[in-house]
């Protein structure tokens, strides 16, 4: 899939932008579209960033996000255009690869284990604090281990 704009969407409803630096749930300074401030942006929390910074970090963070999402399952691509944007918004909003992630992949990619992925989805911090973008996930997992097709 070559046409990132129904992903990227998916993500704007997913997070929403915030122009003004945060901390987020668990204290870490964000800003725009969920981007990590890290010190070479030389922001601080209340500062407030112009919409054109905010895109740039968000065309940065989605690149880094696909580039993570192909790394750790090369077929990817060939995912449903549904299954990716899920897959998407949950790496996007976890800030890129942990273990629990690339277990999860594999899950879904090479063994179709369905059944191990949902269960790493439900005890992942994320099941609480981000019940809509896991339970999408979720839903896509169960209609394909149900023999829908998907990936």
């Amino acid at each position: 899939m070559s046409d990132y704009r129904p992903i990227k969407n998916q993500i704007l409803m997913d997070h929403g932008a915030n122009l003004r630096v945060h901390y987020d749930i668990i204290g870490m300074l964000r800003v725009g579209v969920n981007h990590l401030v890290i010190p070479e942006d030389r922001l601080h929390n209340g500062d407030t960033i112009g919409a054109a910074l905010c895109n740039q970090y968000f065309e940065q963070d989605f690149e880094t996000c696909i580039a993570w999402c192909i790394e750790y399952a090369p077929s990817f691509l060939l995912f449903s255009p549904e299954l990716q944007k899920a897959v998407v918004s949950l790496v996007y909003l976890t800030g890129g690869p942990r273990i629990w992630l690339s277990e999860l992949l594999a899950h879904i990619e090479k063994e179709k284990n369905y059944d191990r992925a949902i269960e790493i989805l439900e005890r992942s911090p994320w099941f609480y604090r981000s019940p809509v973008i896991v339970g999408r996930l979720i839903t896509i997992l169960k209609t394909l281990k149900k023999g829908g097709s998907d990936v």
